[in-house]
Order: structure tokens, then C-alpha cells, then sequence
């Protein structure tokens, strides 16, 4: 038997496992704020909205499902069902993706990665770059204090995406908030009401299914391609607009698109004169109805 000496020699070495640090609350809340003043995030108010709620929520400790997240920033009432309204759904889509883009171009070189892993609603802190093959949602990732409480909130809501579809052999469609091109905010109230009048006035269309004005509605504050509309709600065909008020004069451009390439396939404009706006809303939405082809696109 070999001496202690010996023995020590033979012995392999011991070395420290290295144990990296999550971001402090400080970098976080930094990086945090040099995410929501970024050009990618500039005319996204909503979405810096939901990401300083997420963000500061995940640093004090909170646990916020979607049903939380849709009463304390959307307004919902307390029998919101995610099940049935996807405003969370669509809005945490949207979010992800403008996140990517934002480390993707501008946010590069960043030193703190904040990000929202698929189906899941806390955000994950972590050092280093982003790399979109990472996904931040493996083991690499370091989530918030909060993160699997959201994560169980979240799943008992029942936040899997699902497939919006129609009954058979009819369409559906969604109209999004048409966009208000004057230069007077208090026509949104106007644009708000047409597009309602519009939606309404197609559930009377026989072969015709529209999404509820509450899910399409979530698109209201910010520009978005037809495509990802479409994504986000689960419909083939999308009708949009424009409203221009000019001396008492209204005049509404419409167009049906397909969502599955954001092909334009109808475009039509519309005049009324502004008597009143509930009736040109009324007599603007009917000629709208009586005038868009559906026959032949999506199912």
C-alpha cells in the first residue's frame, strides 16, 4: 500500500463549479427601460405597456396568469375566460415576436436578454446575447422569481392556442379596427363605432362566421400585417379600412384580404355624408354588406 503522499498524488483534482448569476433586479429594470424606448418599441403602446407590467410584476414576486393580466391591464371584468376571449393570447404573441425583432436589430449587443418563452405568460431573465436558436425557454434560461407560478396560473387557464375555425362549409372572417386618417383624435370614437357596425352587420350573412369585436379589437393600437392577424386569430380572411372625415364628408376605403399570404382580393370605397355619425356608420356598414364579395375565399 502506497504512502498518503502517494495517495494525494493520485487523486484527481477538485475545481469550483462555476454558478452564473441571473441578472440583478437593477440591469434588469435597466434593460427594461432601454427595451420600451427603442424604435422597435416606439408606436407599439400596448405592447411596452404589457412588457413593463410582466417585467416589474416577475421583480416584485407577483403571479400573474392571464386572468390577472387581463383584468389589471385590459380592463376585463372578473369572469374573463381565456378560453373564449384570446386577447392574452394574441397580445403575449405579438409581444414575443417584437421582442426578437428588438434583439435582433437594436438590442444585438445587449448585455441582459428579457424574453417570454412560448406558452408561457412571466418573462425569463438571463446574461449574455440572444440567440433565437436558444428559444430562452430551455435550461439555460433563468426565470423570474415568479416564473412557475405564472407558468402554473397560466396553464390552469388553459392558454394552449387553439384552431378557430368555422362550422362547416362556412367563412369566417374578422374585421379589424379600421384606421382613423384624420388628424383628429376624436374621430377614433367614430372609426371604433364603424367597425362595430360593420362586424355586426356580417353576422347577419348567411355562410359567414366573424370574430368577436373584442378579439379583433386587440389590434387596435398599433399597425399589423394581415398575415399575422390572421395568425394570431385563427381566420382566413381579414377586412380592414381607412376612414378620412373631411368638411363633413366621410369617405371609407375597405379591403378583404387572405391571411394566409396577405393578398388583397376586394377593395372598394364608400361615401356618406356626415349627418350624424350613427347613421353614417349604419348607412357606411350596409353598403359595406351588401358589396363584399365573400364567395370563393378561405372557408
Amino acid at each position: 500500500m502506497g504512502s498518503t503522499a502517494e495517495v494525494l498524488q493520485l487523486a484527481p483534482p477538485v475545481t469550483a463549479e462555476v454558478i452564473e448569476l441571473p441578472p440583478s433586479p437593477e440591469r434588469v429594470r435597466e434593460q427594461l427601460q432601454r427595451i420600451i424606448r427603442s424604435k422597435t418599441f416606439q408606436r407599439a403602446k400596448r405592447l411596452r405597456s404589457l412588457l413593463e407590467y410582466v417585467v416589474c410584476g416577475a421583480l416584485q414576486g407577483q403571479m400573474n396568469c392571464q386572468a390577472k393580466t387581463a383584468r389589471d391591464l385590459f380592463g376585463k371584468s372578473e369572469d374573463f375566460d381565456p378560453s373564449l376571449d384570446p386577447v392574452i393570447r394574441v397580445q403575449f404573441g405579438r409581444l414575443r415576436r417584437t421582442l426578437t425583432n428588438y434583439y435582433a436589430r437594436e438590442g444585438r449587443t445587449d448585455a441582459v436578454v428579457i424574453d417570454i418563452p412560448k406558452r408561457r405568460y412571466a418573462p425569463v431573465f438571463r446574461n449574455g446575447r440572444y440567440s433565437p436558436a436558444d428559444g430562452l425557454s430551455n435550461a439555460d434560461g433563468l426565470a423570474a422569481s415568479s416564473g412557475q407560478n405564472g407558468l402554473d396560473c397560466a396553464l390552469a387557464a388553459g392558454q394552449e392556442k387553439r384552431d378557430i375555425s368555422g362550422s362547416a362549409g362556412r367563412r369566417v372572417i374578422a374585421v379589424l379596427p379600421f384606421t382613423n386618417l384624420t388628424s383628429d383624435p376624436a374621430q377614433d370614437a367614430f372609426c371604433h363605432g364603424l367597425t362595430e357596425e360593420i362586424a355586426h352587420g356580417l353576422t347577419s350573412v348567411e355562410s359567414v362566421d366573424v370574430m368577436a369585436s373584442s378579439s379583433a379589437m386587440q389590434f387596435r393600437d398599433e399597425p399589423v400585417d394581415v398575415r399575422e392577424a390572421g395568425r394570431e386569430l385563427g381566420v382566413p380572411l381579414i377586412l380592414e379600412g381607412s376612414v378620412r372625415i373631411e368638411e363633413g364628408h366621410t369617405r371609407v376605403i375597405a379591403q378583404l384580404a387572405r391571411a394566409e399570404d396577405g393578398v388583397a382580393v376586394w377593395s372598394d370605397s364608400f361615401e356618406d355624408e356626415m349627418n350624424g355619425s350613427l347613421n353614417t356608420q349604419k348607412s357606411i356598414a350596409q353598403k359595406v354588406k351588401t358589396n363584399l364579395p365573400l364567395n370563393g375565399y378561405g372557408a
